[in-house]
């Protein structure tokens, strides 16, 4: 009799095949989830438009190895559709883009924020409500890792915190301070469209001041916790104060051509009267407290840096084709001054043809006198960042589009803030 396989021994094989099957495809999908952990995607939903933000980074060493891989923007900003439906849709844009880059295979362990800011802020309740369940109804069929509450307005001063921590991440700083105590943190101030943002660390007893608040760096012990001023101002962003200070005027001096003295004392009284008010939800306690000794160095990020291009393009020889560089250090706001009386007596033909589309949008560039003469103000009357004093007191500035191979905007301290914990800001 040949010794075949019987009944009961092919049961048993088969039996053990189909468990080692199952083993085998647990451990294919547990390998996939696992090497799908970091990726995350953050939608920046500004006043002027959106742009989703695609991050990757290693779990075990989050900080060390946290990136942006690709981004793209697009116009308008949610608050500026009609309904909530076009918002929504509006969004698709993006998200496909993401779906290019993220493998399809990750999609759904990819976590998907979308944080809007001071446009939104500015939208009454009833529309913002309209246009967020219009959002959230297009992210959670996104095919990515969405829910309800991963939608909706960042507070002035998370997006100022947020502002610290992207900063700070590009220049190293987060890295270095988990191995040494001295590491120096850098001040942030942001030119939006609709606000403007301050940062920067106040000593720790100053901690229950208005604006002021602990952080604690990601993946770093409590003695790694710092107190930031962290505030915004709503109303002082470069568009929102262009037309604030507008107002119904139809000769308004900052319009082109213009007038620069015309224009410089309509920007004084409106930042005489909108600065020191309840602008940043403080009120009278709005002062912000001194910073501590070791910060001696300030970005500026958005708007700051755009307008430097716009000045950098201004004060090159006429024959010169060079670009404006990512960073403008030190900027000379003598200078900035001088350019705002020459490029305010033009009229737009005129300085389209100087100033090219690739240094500066359209829009930017209609606001560029009235903007040149408010930045001035801002660094010297609001945020007192003179460069004047002894050299070893001056404030280092930099007005930068990015720092190193990172954003100049809040979207990278964002995924800092919550692709480092489980929770969300």
């Amino acid at each position: 009799m040949g010794r075949g396989m019987t009944l009961s021994n092919l049961i048993i094989l088969v039996t053990c095949m189909t468990l080692l099957m199952k083993v085998a495809l647990h451990f294919v999908a547990y390998s996939s989830s696992s090497s799908c952990a970091g990726w995350g995607l953050i939608i920046d939903a500004g006043s002027s438009g959106s742009r989703v933000h695609i991050f990757t980074w290693n779990e075990n060493k989050f900080i060390e190895t946290l990136k942006e891989v690709s981004t793209l923007k697009i116009s308008p900003g949610i608050s500026s559709y009609e309904t909530g439906k076009e918002a929504g849709e509006s969004l698709e844009t993006l998200l496909s883009h993401a779906r290019d880059i993220v493998p399809a295979r990750c999609w759904s362990h990819t976590r998907l924020h979308l944080k809007a800011t001071a446009g939104m802020r500015l939208v009454g309740e009833k529309r913002s409500n309209e246009i967020f369940e219009e959002i959230r109804s297009s992210l959670a069929g996104s095919s990515f890792k969405f829910l309800p509450t991963d939608a909706g307005v960042v507070l002035g001063a998370d997006e100022a915190e947020f502002d610290y921590l992207s900063v700070n991440f590009a220049l190293g700083k987060l890295v270095a301070r988990t191995k040494q105590t001295s590491t120096e943190f850098v001040g942030v101030t942001d030119l939006g469209g609709a606000s403007t943002q301050i940062s920067f660390e106040v000593e720790p007893e100053q901690k229950n001041n208005p604006g002021v608040r602990t952080i604690a760096l990601p993946g770093s012990s409590s003695a790694a916790q710092r107190s930031i001023y962290a505030v915004s101002r709503l109303h002082m962003g470069l568009y929102e104060a262009f037309k604030n200070t507008r107002g119904d005027d139809v000769s308004f001096p900052c319009a082109l051509p213009g007038d620069y003295d015309k224009c410089a004392r309509s920007i004084r009284q409106f930042i005489h009267k909108h600065a020191m008010e309840d602008m940043s939800n403080l009120g009278t306690t709005a002062v912000a407290p001194p910073r501590v000794k070791s910060v001696t160095t300030f970005y500026g990020l958005d708007n700051y840096a755009k307008l430097a291009s716009v000045v950098f393009i201004m004060t090159r020889e006429s024959q010169s084709k060079e670009l404006p560089p990512q960073e403008f250090l030190q900027p000379d706001m003598k200078k900035w001054s001088k350019v705002a009386r020459t490029l305010c007596a033009l009229d737009w033909r005129e300085l389209r043809e100087i100033v090219p589309l690739k240094s500066a949008k359209d829009r930017l560039l209609r606001t560029s006198c009235f903007g040149i003469i408010y930045v001035t103000m801002l660094v010297e009357d609001v945020y007192n960042l003179r460069g004047g004093g002894a050299e070893e007191e001056r404030t280092k500035l930099i007005f930068a589009h990015s720092i190193g191979d990172v954003d100049g905007s809040w979207a990278t301290g964002a995924a800092v803030k919550i692709f480092s914990q489980n929770g969300d800001v």
